[in-house]
This record gives C-alpha cells, structure tokens and sequence, in this order.
C-alpha cells in the first residue's frame, strides 16, 4: 500500500455553488517516494430553505480515488473492508453538519484523481467505478424528496510533488423545480371549496446518468413524482422574485450537458372540498439548468394561467430573480422592453399586427417568450435604434411555440432559441454562438454572422460569408444525419445505432466528429467519405453489426490526380470493429488524393465469423505515381484475425510505433511502399502456411509477409526499429508467380526479430537488428556480419564489419574494435600474429587462421586476448596453433583479465609436437564457451595434452575461469586430463571450472581424476551422462 498512500486530512463541506477549486498550495518539493501530508477543505456556505435545499438531508460523503500512470489511465483504488483497520484513499465518511474529516496516505511522485460524492442514506444513486458515473434511479421518484438532493466535486490530476493543502467546493448536479402559491391565492381556493392536499409533477427531458469526470450527463427519459403531500410546516416558505409563496412541491432534475434543457412540466393536483377534483396544469418549454432553481409561481390554483416563471442561479441569491412580464401583444412587449423589462412572455400575436420586436437598451441578459405566430408573418428580432455598444443585450433566450419565420439581428448578442418549431429562421449574432435548444425544430437555418450550436432538429442549414463554426450536438440518426451534411463540429450525445444505411460525408466538406465516449453502429459502412476532411475525435466506438460488413470507415478518393482530396484523421481514443476497420476503396482502379493519419484501436468482433482485418486497401487502386494514397499510422493499436494490415493496392504507409497482433500476419503487403519506424508487430498462427490468391491475403504466420500482387506492382518494405514475432519475422515470395520480381525490394536497418527470415527475390537487404534465428549470410548488406548477440536464448546482431584483407589487418582491425569478418586462409608470421588488447569481434565465415610456427620467436599464441578486453569470436571456420617442440603451444589464449566468449561452429585446434599442445590456455581471466570443435594433438614426446588449460597458477596473484555451455572437446591419446588445471591454482580457488553443456570424448567432467580422485567439473544443477562421439565413449552434460 506504501506505493500510494500518504495522510490526506479534508474536512469534507456539501457545498451547493459552482464546482471550482478555490486554492491549492505546495509545501517544498519532497523526494519521490517520500511520505508527506496533504489537507483538502471542501468549503460551502449553508443556504436555502429551512426544508429545501439547504443541503443537511446529505449524511455520507463517498470518497473515490483513482491512481493516474503515465499514460493517463486511471485504475481504481478499491476501499478497504468495512472492518478494515486500514483504510485506502477510497473511502465514506458521515458528514455532520455539513463537515467531515478524510484521512488516508499517499507517496510523492504519484498522480491522483479524486471524485466526491455526498447524498442523503439510501438515496437512488448508484456510481459505476470505472465508468465514473452516478446513475440516478427515478422508479419510485416522489415529489418533495429532500433525499434525493447531492453534491460532487472532482480534484483532477494531482501529482504530490510535496506538503499540499486546497480548498474546494461541491455543487449541486440538478435543477431544483419548484411550485408556489400566494397564500392569497390558496384562500381564495379553499373558501371556492377547493382544498389542495397533494401534487404530482410529470417533466420531460430528465437526464439519467452523469459522468463525474468530464461533467457531462446521458439519457433523455419523462419522470414522475408521485403525488405528495404540500408541506405543514409553515417555515416551508419559496421566495422568489422578492415575495413569498407557499410551497407546492420540490423536486430534484437531473439536467442535460447543455445546462438548457427545456422541460414540458405538468403538475397534477389533489383536492378535497366541494370542489374536490383533480386539476392538472402543462407548462411547455420550462427551463432547467444544474444548479439552478427554476420557480413556477403564482396564482395556480384560482388563476393557472396568471403565473411567473424564473430561473435563479445558485440555489441561493435571490437578487438575480428574474421577474417576467405577461403581455397580450407585441406592441406591449415592445413597451415592456422599452421601460427597461428583460424578460417578457408574450401571451398573444395578432394577426394585424406590426412583428418585429425592439430588444432593450441593455447589457444584461434578455428572456422572451412568444405564442405561436400568425402564419404568414415574419418576427423579427432586433436592438433599438440608435443603441450603443453598451446598450445591446449580451444574451438573449427566446422561448416559443410555432413560427413560419424568425429573424434575429443581434449581431453583438449571444442568443439561445429554444422550444421552437419554426419555417425559416435568419440570425445574425455575435461570435460567441447562437444556441439552437434541443425542442427546436427548423426547416431551414440561415446564419448570416456569428457560430451556432445546434441541439434541435435542423433540416438544411445556408451559411452567409461571416458565419462561423457550427456545432451540431447529435443523440439520435436523424440529428447526425443532418449534421454530417451541414456542420463543421458533430459532439455526439448518446449511441447511435441505424438498422440500415450509411453516413456520407462529400462535397468538399470540413467535418470533427468528437464520439464523446458514444458509440455509432451501422450494419455495414458506418461512414463513407469521399471528397471531405474529416477528424474522428474524442473517445468512443464506431463498428458494424453485421458479419458481412464491410468497414465502420469506408474511404474513397478521386479519378483525377489531385492532392488532399479526402484526408481522415482518427484519434487515438477511437476504437473501430467491423470486418475491416478501415478500407480505402477505388474509383475505376484510380484514389487519388487519399491521405488517412491514424492512431486508433481496431479489433475483431469475436462473435463475427468472417476474417477481420485491421485496415484494408482495394488491390485494384494501380497508379503508382502522383497522390497516391498516404497512410500513416501513428500509435495505432490492432488486435484482429486477419492480417493486421492487407495493402493490396499500391499506397505509400508510414508505421510508426503501432502495436499490432493479428492471427494470420501484422502485415501483408503486396503492392506499395512501407516504412516501418517502430512498435510491435506479432503474427500468432503457426506453423507458417502460404495459398496463392488473387483476391485476399496468402500469408498466414509472419509478422511482416511480402507477396506481390497479380498486379505486379512495385513492392517495397523499409524496416527502421520495432519487434517483429512469428514463426516467421519477414516472410517474401511472389507466391502468384508473376513476373517482374525486380519490384520487390527489402531493407532493414534495425529492429528486434523474434522468427525465422526468409526472402525469395532479396540479397544484401540487412544492415542492423537483434534475430532469433541468424539470417543467411547472403542476407545481409555488404559491409555487415551477423554476430551472436546473446546465448540464453541464442540471439544474433547484424553489425558493421570490416573484411580482412590480409593477416597483418586482423590485429590492426581487431584492437581498432571493429568486428573482423575472415573469409578465406591466412597464416600468421611473427610480424602478423593477432593480440586483442580492446574489446572486439572475429567473425570466420569459412576463413582458417594458421601460423608459420614463429621460427626464432618468443610467440606461443595464435591469437590471444588480454588488457581487460573482451573477444568473441563467432561463425564458421578454423583456427591452428602453432608448434613450438621446446615450448608450450596454444591456439587460443586469455591473459591480463581479459574475457573470451566462444560461438558457433568453430575449429579451435591446439596441434601437436609442441611441448604442450591446447586449443585453449587460460593464464588470466575468463573463457566462455558456447559451441564448437576442440581439439589438442599428443605432444613432443607422444603425450596427450589438455585440451583447455588454467595455467593461472603459475602466478599467485592471476585468476581464471572456465565456463563451458556447448561444443565437442576431444584430444589424441589419454583423456583424463582433457580439461585441466593447474593444481596448486584449483585449490586455492584460482582456478574455476563449471560446466553446464558439451561432450566431452573419454573424459567424465562429473567424475574424473584431472585434480584428484572424483573431480567434478560439473555445475550445480546440471548432470553428465554417458554417450558417444564418432564411435567413441563419450560424456554429455545436461540439465538435471
């Protein structure tokens, strides 16, 4: 737990006004990982009624922390037991008074996400942890429920850096919708012999479910608050509009993103007396907002349609009422409006009369209402004559019921037209939008000036020359259909699934579409785009229903060779399923102009049957020059059955750092040019199995398949870095059988490649990367060696290296610290002998190192390693010692510390007639040896010589260590001592040998008499066992 946890001390206020962090401070700068203390207040004043809304009715605040890594994603900090006696960051605490304290412990250097949640015991909320939503339950909703009031807050992104404190407010996510009667009016009622006991409140627009996170709410459902009782207690009092009203009912409403959804509201009410009856009351297009008071008051009971309705922010500060002035013509509302009203409901239009509506001359905002109009008639919306910059409204809200046309001319105004259903409507505003609300239905919008947010209904929409960007918030296939034609900005509201048809996208238009964590489903082709730019934003789903899909993204470019002609761009947070998830299609074997930059998820749709590519290009799209389809993929994240990515079709693609796994090949390209610059990419069908196909894929099994096309069009692929797994990592072949092979080019530069490589048409195509399997010689680029890079498991690196030109250039390379490739005989003289004093590499492909035996020389070594340096010597080929009657002979050997690994299927071979004849002498240092042939003759005098000696003994202060993994260790004549030490070194622990492999020709490395009676060379863990070689007794270690 230590990983996350730090003492947090918030006192924890259900605060009731806008979300905000009001203050945050950092001590000093702790160390990561260090413990420091971290103190939260979340602070509110108390406000509303005695009864409603003054927030007490809360009694638990539910603490929910998510840690933050690098990425961004958040995991959830599950709570601890109830019982628990430590609790995790996630946690409840009760609140009293408004107030509690939360503890826990965090680390610096960690980021963290904080989500509150304060309700009343019991109340109808249930949050989902990963979704990080609260879902609000409206089954058994009853008028005048207090418990149903709550607050939240959010503390994003906080990384402890040290010693933090901040203050921070709750709000309110709902509209509180209330009734109220003058106490006159419910008199007046009750001496009528109408006694109102109950209400019942019915309201559409109700949102069901609110992302904590982002803010931002879903659902669109008609509630019912059942009737209840209208409150006792006398204290119950609503103020609004500066007078008191005697409470009818309260409810709770949670409200749409938009924070202007417009409500039909009934209120039905219960009553006993001689009048006993059930009145009920609709009040159209009623505005609700989060955190918002919304009061219906008046004389409802004697006069229904004598009432006021306002909207008061902040759930407490009565001096922004706004009181509405009932007029019965538009003369009169010009009236009100010139005596300094802003907010007139005009209850009538007559048909003779004069429409247009002269705004005031006003800063502050400006609401009005209208009937239906006349038909025929135009209203038109305008400021008065002669008003300065600092006397036009800055907003205006018109609310209505029907018009054939609306015309606002409020250039310098921001307006919200709401409830409408209306012809025409003509708007100039100001930049900052005009707000189309969802109830608004509108035949044709005509902006002239100024951006539009549309949440209504719109058919057609004419932009003039200073219209501005339009935003099209769409929940259903109607509204996103009309969107795709006509806006510049699509926030799709809900998931949206069509049973039929498809989304085209043409015409030149310039088009984002945020998903805004929605999803949209079509059976096939989701999107078609031809001739447009669009960007796919935001988090979300777009897929296909049906197994004979097609793409979610169906692309398509010109007949004529232009540039930028469709360009798609897809975010990183989008997810497409479908048989494919994107495929470029062609226009009589021509697409042109096609540019698609993706970073998104594809993946397979597991219950489809079909095979599912990731992205997919048509095979008969053929010019190979001009605007030829460019794909560059970014990030992108494919896991599907097929191939990852089929280009049969000639483009150009980018690569770069893309994680793809797919069943059949990451890749399968068969026509154009591809530059891989990084990622994963893992092909999981094994064995490798290949089918000739003139329409579909032919590899199943390699990360990175090459075959060329019927089309036999230029095909190339360029590897930079990445890792590439399958049974094969670069599988080419012209598997059709076609002509023109010379179009098929490979080249990699680096990389990490986990399988076998194999390429029909290619030589000299390697220059650099780490294999499992090493490639074949003829593979790699002039200039190159591929060297053993790792022995636990074998890996080989592709290297630059330096061919020897003669014997004399085997030293200088070597101690250059080049790696030496010997391809053909050289023998040493005195003058040539090869000493590595700097770490290098002598690779032998088929080349033999022998000496001319140093006559008159002190040179007892063929080659020889020392300095502290590291040789390894790697390949195919041999190496002799020399022979030296009057002295010891060694073919290789290690001194002043140095390190020798041995790889391959070399010959080391000590000779014979030498005083001493070994393959290997180690006087200081280290020998480790992973295959080969090693071989010692008898000596001068007919006796047999070790094949590997430690000679470190002859000095005391030299150690050696011999480590043996693989290889074949045979000498002439006795083999008892064929590994050896000497002796005075192997007991005082200078002389080390473990062997873990190899076979070992009449001597047992377990059991032996080289150093004694029963030596055992043999390393912990691993056993010799007894075999041949060649016919003779032999003895094998592996592991036990």
């Amino acid at each position: 737990m230590k990983r996350y946890f730090k003492t947090i001390t918030a006192v924890v206020l259900a605060a009731l006004t806008t979300v905000a962090c009001q203050k945050e401070n950092f001590g000093d700068a702790t160390p990561a990982g260090q413990e420091v203390d971290v103190t939260l207040d979340l602070l509110a004043p108390q406000i509303g009624t005695k009864s409603y809304g003054d927030g007490t009715t809360a009694k638990t605040v539910y603490v929910h922390v998510y840690q933050q890594d690098a990425n961004g994603d958040l995991t959830y900090i599950q709570p601890a037991a109830e019982d628990a006696s430590l609790k995790t960051p996630s946690q409840s605490l009760t609140l009293n008074g408004l107030k509690a304290t939360y503890s826990t412990r965090l680390v610096t250097g960690q980021t963290y996400t904080f989500v509150f949640w304060a309700q009343a015991d019991k109340a109808p909320y249930t949050y989902d942890t990963d979704a990080k939503t609260i879902t609000v339950n409206y089954a058994s909703a009853k008028g005048n429920d207090e418990s149903r009031d709550a607050f939240y807050n959010v503390l994003p992104n906080v990384k402890i850096e040290g010693a933090y404190t901040a203050s921070v407010q709750l709000a309110r996510p709902f509209a509180q919708l209330n009734f109220g009667v003058t106490s006159e009016d419910y008199a007046a009622a009750k001496a009528a012999g109408l006694e109102v006991t109950a209400a019942e409140v019915k309201l559409t627009h109700a949102a069901t479910s609110l992302n904590l996170l982002k803010g931002t709410t879903a659902g669109d459902a008609t509630v019912t608050f059942a009737s209840a009782a209208l409150p006792a207690d006398p204290n119950d009092i609503l103020k609004a509009g500066g007078k008191d009203y005697k409470y009818v009912a309260m409810d709770y409403v949670l409200v749409g993103k938009s924070a202007k959804t417009l409500s039909d509201v009934t209120l039905t009410l219960t009553a006993t007396g001689t009048q006993s009856a059930t009145p009920e009351f609709t009040y159209s297009n009623v505005p609700l907002q989060a955190n918002y008071r919304t009061n219906i008051v008046g004389n409802l009971f004697t006069s229904p349609a004598e009432v006021q309705i306002e909207i008061t922010p902040g759930f407490g500060t009565p001096d922004n009422d706004v009181v509405v002035e009932n007029v019965s013509s538009i003369a009169a509302a010009n009236t009100a409006f010139a005596n300094g009203a802003t907010a007139v409901n005009v209850t009538n239009i007559l048909s003779s009369e004069d429409t247009n509506i002269v705004l005031p001359k006003t800063t502050n905002g400006v609401s009005l209402t209208l009937p239906k109009v006349p038909a025929g008639k135009t209203v038109t919306i305008k400021y008065a004559d002669g008003a300065s910059e600092g006397q036009k409204p800055q907003t205006l809200t018109v609310n209505a019921t029907s018009a054939d046309a609306i015309t606002i001319e409020a250039p310098n105004t921001h307006v919200e037209l709401n409830g409408v259903t209306v012809g025409t409507v003509t708007a100039s505003t100001s930049s900052t939008t005009l707000v189309v609300g969802k109830d608004v239905k509108i035949t044709t919008l005509n902006i002239e000036q100024g951006a539009a947010e549309i949440y209504g209904n719109v058919s057609n929409v004419v932009k003039g020359e200073n219209a501005g960007t339009v935003t099209w918030y769409a929940g259903d296939v109607t509204a996103l259909a009309s969107a795709v034609l006509y806006a510049d900005r699509i926030v799709i509201e809900n998931d949206i699934s069509r049973t039929f048809g498809t989304y085209i996208i043409s015409g030149g238009r310039v088009l984002t579409i945020d998903l805004n964590g929605h999803k949209i489903s079509s059976p096939s082709m989701v999107f078609r785009i031809c001739g447009a730019k669009v960007d796919f934003i935001g988090q979300g789903e777009i897929f296909e229903t049906a197994d004979d899909g097609f793409a979610p993204i169906v692309i398509k470019g010109s007949k004529e060779d232009v540039s930028d002609y469709t360009v798609v761009n897809i975010g990183k947070d989008i997810t497409l399923r479908g048989w494919t998830g994107v495929f470029i299609d062609q226009d009589e074997g021509l697409c042109y102009g096609v540019k698609v930059n993706c970073s998104a998820k594809i993946e397979k749709t597991e219950a489809f049957e079909k095979d599912a590519s990731g992205i997919y290009i048509n095979g008969s799209i053929k010019a190979t020059e001009g605007n030829v389809p460019v794909v560059n993929l970014d990030g992108c994240r494919i896991n599907v059955k097929s191939a990852g990515i089929y280009a049969a079709g000639f483009a150009r693609w980018n690569l770069k750092n893309c994680d793809i796994v797919a069943e059949n090949a990451a890749v399968e390209i068969r026509a154009g040019e591809m530059v891989i610059d990084g990622g994963k990419y893992e092909a999981t069908a094994d064995p490798l199995t290949v089918t000739p196909n003139g329409n579909g894929a032919t590899v199943e099994g390699a990360a990175i398949g090459v075959s060329q096309h019927t089309t036999n069009l230029p095909t190339s692929v360029t590897i930079k870095k990445g890792t590439f797994s399958g049974a094969y990592s670069i599988w080419e072949k012209d598997v059709q059988d076609e002509v023109a092979r010379d179009v098929i080019t490979l080249s990699v530069e680096n990389g990490t490649f986990n399988g076998s490589v194999y390429s029909q048409n290619n030589t000299s195509f390697i220059k650099g990367g780490t294999f499992s399997d090493a490639p074949a010689q003829d593979y790699l680029a002039e200039g190159y060696a591929s060297v053993t890079a790792s022995a636990n498991p074998f890996t080989y690196k592709v290297v630059k290296a330096t061919k020897a030109e003669d014997a004399a250039s085997i030293d200088e390379r070597l101690n250059n610290g080049e790696t030496v490739v010997v391809a053909q005989s050289f023998e040493l003289n005195h003058d040539t002998k090869v000493s590595a004093y700097e770490s290098a590499t002598l690779k032998l492909e088929g080349g033999v190192i022998t000496t001319d035996n140093f006559p008159g020389k002190n040179i007892t070594d063929a080659v020889s390693v020392a300095n502290s340096a590291v040789l390894n010597i790697d390949g195919n080929g041999t190496i002799n010692g020399p022979v030296k009657s009057d002295k010891s002979t060694s073919a290789l050997a290690v001194r002043g510390r140095a390190k020798l690994n041995i790889y391959g299927n070399l010959v080391i071979d000590g000779g014979s007639s030498s005083a001493g004849n070994n393959a290997i002498k180690l006087v200081q240092g280290t020998a480790n040896i992973y295959g080969g042939y090693f071989h010692s003759g008898n000596d001068a005098k007919g006796k047999a010589s070790e094949v590997i000696y430690l000679e470190c003994g002859a000095y005391t202060t030299y150690k050696s260590t011999l480590n043996i993994y693989g290889g074949v260790f045979e000498c002439d004549g006795d083999a008892s001592h064929l590994i050896n030490c000497y002796d005075a070194a192997y007991r005082v622990g200078n002389a080390k040998v473990n062997i873990c492999g190899g076979t070992f020709v009449g001597f047992n490395p377990a059991d032996n008499t080289a150093e004694g009676e029963h030596t055992n060379f043999v390393a912990p863990g691993y056993k010799s066992v007894e075999t041949t070689y060649n016919g003779k007794k032999a003895w094998t270690v592996v592991a036990e």
